[in-house]
């Protein structure tokens, strides 16, 4: 698998957090470690895109975030070679 820039992880983590996840269920679905994760986590927290339910326990993609999901998509319709790499990582 190639490398991601920062806007592709922040994608897919958003992308999960739809409608909630656990931070173990995003570890596996992101495929990055727990402290490359908690950062990022913390990135998306602070810019308002991500939200964390404390007694749930689980993050949620704020209305900013699903905008930017929105975004990112067409931005990969305009851009070639973009949407590849996401089917790489099982999001398509």
């Amino acid at each position: 698998m190639q490398n991601r820039c920062r806007h592709d992880i922040m994608y897919t983590i958003l992308y999960h957090t739809r409608s909630g996840s656990k931070i173990t269920r995003l570890m596996s679905k992101v495929n990055l470690s727990y402290s490359q994760l908690k950062e990022t986590l913390e990135y998306l927290q602070e810019g308002l895109m991500l939200d964390y339910h404390n007694q749930e326990k689980i993050y949620r993609a704020t209305d900013s975030g699903k905008r930017f999901i929105a975004q990112y998509e067409q931005i990969k319709e305009i851009l070639p070679g973009l949407e590849d790499e996401s089917m790489l990582l099982g999001i398509f």
